[in-house]
């Protein structure tokens, strides 16, 4: 299935919009929706908060007794 999209910004109640070739002939939808502000997206976020962030959402995955062996990790 084709796709397009475009993002405009509109000073009147009309746009025109060229579609491609492949669509001619064929019922086409039309989906309009207003574009979210991405500005707010990417927040700031400290080093701090995102280890904690992640930390809280891997806790419990290892058992509690889970120790790393550095020599296991080595061996082939």
């Amino acid at each position: 299935m084709q796709a397009m999209k475009r993002i405009v910004k509109s000073d009147t109640a009309e746009i025109t919009i060229k579609i491609p070739e492949e669509f001619k002939g064929k019922e086409i939808e039309i989906i309009i929706l207003p574009l979210e502000s991405t500005k707010n997206i990417f927040t700031k976020v400290s080093k701090k908060e995102r280890l904690r962030g992640l930390f809280s959402v891997s806790k419990g995955v290892l058992p509690a007794d889970y120790k790393f062996d550095r020599e296991e990790a080595h061996e082939r």
